[in-house]
């Protein structure tokens, strides 16, 4: 499956869906105009939900942490949300998960925004 990907809106909070495989240069361009779309448009609140994400590679982890900075930059944070069990190992390994806010689900997520 290739990557596709689709953005809702949710009690103020913009969630990216993400689907398939996040691993070519030209999947990285769209989300990262996608993401500067939505920060122009006053999100700041995000939630990456790879609920159906099936792999990521160095390149996705790079726009991961590039997200990260460009959201908060903009006073806003970015979670992630439903990491399945092999993608969660690459963040174990490379760390990441000490970086990035981890829920197990999108109502987790959505309530800590609300605090």
């Amino acid at each position: 499956m290739s990557f596709q990907y689709q953005i809702t809106q949710a009690e103020g909070v913009t969630i990216f869906d993400f689907q398939g495989k996040l691993l070519l240069e030209s999947d990285f361009n769209l989300l990262q105009e996608a993401l500067i779309q939505q920060l122009g448009k006053g999100s700041k609140n995000f939630i990456y939900d790879f609920s159906n994400l099936t792999h990521i590679n160095s390149t996705g982890l790079n726009f991961l942490i590039r997200s990260l900075t460009k959201i908060r930059i903009e006073g806003g944070d970015l979670y992630i949300c439903h990491i399945r069990k092999d993608v969660h190992q690459i963040f174990e390994i490379s760390k990441l998960n000490e970086v990035f806010t981890i829920y197990n689900n999108r109502e987790e997520a959505i309530k800590h925004f609300k605090k």
